[in-house]
């Protein structure tokens, strides 16, 4: 399974002492189990996940995300100094 098996990964993680050769045939008991549950599964294609897989390069590249410290007050809310 050189170039599928993409929309059996959460199947590979649930069953990982699984042989792959099973992975096509439980992946819908897996899907139907998440919908009866009201959990999304997401499928995906070969260029889906080459998109994605990019999109993931790119945020990397641009390095940790920066965000403001919010300052916190030592008084309550509302108290005067």
């Amino acid at each position: 399974m050189l170039l599928g098996g993409f929309n059996s990964h959460v199947t590979h993680h649930l069953f990982p002492t699984v042989s792959a050769a099973h992975h096509l045939a439980l992946t819908p008991i897996v899907q139907a189990v998440a919908r009866k549950h009201g959990l999304k599964y997401t499928e995906t294609t070969f260029p889906g996940v080459i998109r994605a897989h990019f999109r993931m390069l790119r945020r990397m590249g641009r390095g940790p995300e920066v965000r403001p410290v919010p300052i916190i007050s030592a008084q309550p809310a509302g108290a005067s100094a």
